[in-house]
């Protein structure tokens, strides 16, 4: 057996090999600079990416949209120049640049979907701007349905939102297109558009690009909150810092409580934000506060996640002043620092810091002023009550009244109305007070009942401090639902309803079964007076020799008055009948509605659930399900599933290449060849060793 020797030279060309290969994978797995063009938006049904332009565009038919998952930013602060201590900064708000064919469609949707200032039965507010083609290759703009007679360039559009200046906070925001007041969107909760799954209860889709044409419409993303989507070889130099996006109404802060910001870190290109925090305080810190010119905040001290102020951090004082500040970094190379006093009220500010105050300073107690506005709200209340047709809105169980917002009339000195909490106190004419809480956003009344309602509110700031009633005599006492329609300083409001049926909520589309697999409709939302009556029934498509439909769509598009479908008939499903054997008849439907709305589907088709709802003499109320059932399971792409591996193949080999490197060179490293001389030794001592057994025998 031949033994060699490994030398130093080879040994070092090895290692070299090997941290060759690990620069190389980390350095295509963790590219700087530059993301992928798929990597920002997601394709719906047919929608196409082309990353060949000069920016990235999109194709999107009928039915097809182009949608940000992830969080988007509306409001913010940030530097108008470069990052100084003290420099000048503004309020920065969403910003997005399009390009659109001057013809090819009929509209072209740009849908945001947020959050609620106050509660409304969707759990979301919807908000759109819409373009349709105009002469000389421009396009009209209208905003939530109405038009203010805008028209810009199709090439060229820059879409911006604006708050009004004496309603800031308040939910509605100014749309400018082009610098052109085009509308409004009104009821957005807060300061970003949060991203919610399709599995979450209310499903939000900051940003959704969609057009009605009979044909595919390609159209360019430019600018999205700063970040340009010009391409270099088909990717996006990503080369915006996060932005820090504040909730709060950020007041008075107070010595010795915790400081709680409702605080959102959001990246255009990325997903994954670094947040450092420091605060300077009176008299504190070291040397002359800066930012460098690496980037690093001198002068600052690191702050707690549940930092305190207490008078020593003031120099005995009760209270003072601090500045906070927030460093936040993506993964490309990119940051920022964010001061959270650009964010608060001018009254909380003390040389352009926060107050920090002395709790026994304050009042502790929110209070709620309609100053003179009392009929306004009370208008905006009536409105509620009545539903787009101008009657009544629905009662009965699963039914409410939703309050209109209350942030103009509501004030605390150290707590947001974001931040507080809120009691509803209602009385109707056969029933004692109740109440009913919540947040600003989650405000409702269940209506049980037709009939009058009564209703005050008392709100509760963030310190669990309620208001404080007023009563005869100048007397002041804890609010309860015992005295609270004797307080002084509550307003009451009022609204009629009135019960003419009961209503089904449409679920969701329902799913692709398939044969010989149990499938489950979704459960109904009826909405009724106790005491409804239920009737369940269960059909299969019997089609026309002519007919093919090959959608749920195309079925629903077909159906007729008193169950009529000009595509077939509908044929009823039996109930499971226990006289009968189990494959005898529709038994193996297994359909059985008194115990749940699922069968076993037997053969390839449409299937439809029916649902009839009865209550006392009035109309009966009728709706439905339709399925398509087919025998071949599709390949069904799951949310949230990581591509990482397939994005990375080259990476991951070069990273496996590395480390097999590595091991051969600890191996090579630890056991040395043996050479002629050690080998000759050890045949000696195992023959000495042989000799000495043999002469013990």
């Amino acid at each position: 057996m031949s033994k060699q020797k490994v030398s130093l030279i080879t040994l070092l060309a090895a290692f070299l090999f090997c941290m060759a290969a690990m620069c190389i994978s980390f350095g295509i797995a963790h590219a700087e600079e530059t993301v992928e063009s798929n990597s920002v938006f997601t394709t719906v049904g047919n929608a196409a990416l082309d990353d060949d332009g000069e920016y990235l565009a999109y194709s999107v038919g009928k039915g097809d949209s182009v949608t940000l998952r992830k969080n988007m930013a509306l409001k913010w602060y940030a530097f108008d120049g470069a990052a100084s201590i003290g420099g000048s900064y503004g309020a920065e708000y969403f910003s997005l640049g399009l390009s659109l064919p001057a013809s090819g469609y009929d509209s072209f949707a740009v849908t945001i979907e947020s959050e609620q200032m106050s509660m409304s039965k969707e759990g979301k507010t919807t908000n759109e701007v819409v373009f349709t083609p105009a002469a000389n290759g421009n396009v009209s703009v209208s905003v939530n349905g109405e038009g203010a007679g805008v028209t810009v360039s199709a090439s060229d559009i820059q879409i911006t939102l604006a708050e009004p200046a004496d309603a800031v906070g308040y939910g509605d925001f100014t749309v400018l297109v082009n610098g052109r007041e085009a509308g409004t969107f009104t009821n957005i909760g807060k300061y970003y558009a949060k991203y919610a799954s399709s599995s979450a209860t209310t499903p939000m889709t900051p940003l959704a690009f969609s057009a009605e044409a009979d044909s595919a419409v390609t159209f360019e993303i430019r600018s999205l909150n700063g970040q340009s989507f010009a391409l270099s070889e088909g990717k996006i130099t990503d080369d915006a810092a996060p932005v820090l996006v504040i909730n709060s109404e950020i007041k008075q802060l107070l010595l010795g409580t915790e400081f709680d910001f409702d605080t959102v870190s959001i990246d255009v290109c990325g997903s994954s934000v670094t947040t450092d925090r420091y605060f300077r305080a009176d008299g504190s810190g070291e040397g002359t506060p800066s930012i460098g010119s690496d980037g690093s905040i001198e002068g600052y001290t690191e702050l707690e996640s549940d930092q305190r102020f207490f008078e020593e951090d003031f120099g005995g004082s009760r209270g003072g002043s601090v500045s906070i500040a927030y460093e936040l970094s993506d993964t490309n190379g990119n940051s920022a620092f964010y001061f959270i006093e650009w964010y608060a009220a001018a009254d909380a500010l003390s040389g352009g810091h926060l107050q920090v105050v002395d709790p026994e300073t304050v009042v502790a107690t929110p209070s709620i002023d309609f100053g003179g506005e009392e009929d306004s709200y009370q208008a905006a209340v009536t409105a509620a009550s009545r539903n787009a047709e101008g009657g009544s809105i629905q009662v009965g169980e699963g039914a409410y009244f939703y309050l209109p917002s209350l942030r103009p009339y509501v004030y605390d000195e150290t707590c947001g109305y974001t931040d507080m909490e809120f009691t509803v106190y209602y009385r109707t004419a056969v029933a004692d007070t109740a109440t009913a809480s919540g947040s600003y956003d989650s405000l409702r009344i269940e209506l049980e009942a037709e009939g009058r309602y009564e209703m005050r509110i008392v709100p509760t700031n963030s310190a669990g401090n309620a208001m404080v009633g007023e009563f005869e005599g100048g007397k002041q006492a804890d609010i309860t639902t015992d005295n609270v329609w004797d307080a002084t300083n509550l307003v009451s409001f009022s609204f009629t309803v009135s019960y003419t049926g009961p209503s089904i909520e449409q679920p969701d589309e329902t799913e692709v079964g398939y044969v010989d697999v149990t499938y489950s409709f979704e459960d109904f939302e009826i909405v009724a007076l106790e005491g409804y009556q239920t009737q369940y029934k269960l059909y299969f498509l019997e089609l026309n020799d002519s007919a093919s439909p090959s959608t749920v769509a195309d079925v629903v598009a077909a159906e007729g008055e008193n169950n009529a479908n000009s595509l077939g008939t509908w044929r009823e499903i039996a109930v499971f009948d226990e006289d009968k054997e189990e494959d005898e008849g529709d038994n193996p439907y297994e359909w059985d509605p008194e115990s749940d709305l699922s069968f076993v589907p037997q053969q390839r088709g449409f299937y439809k659930v029916t649902v009839e709802v009865a209550s006392g003499n009035l109309p009966t109320t009728t709706s439905g399900q339709i399925v398509n059932v087919t025998s071949d399971a599709d390949v069904i792409e799951r949310p949230g599933v990581s591509y990482w591996l397939e994005d990375n193949v080259l990476s991951v080999v070069f990273l496996g290449v590395g480390v097999l490197c590595l091991i051969g060179i600890v191996i090579v490293a630890l056991i040395k060849p043996k050479d002629k001389a050690q080998e000759a030794a050890e045949k000696a001592l195992k023959a000495e060793l042989k000799a000495k057994r043999e002469d013990r025998k």
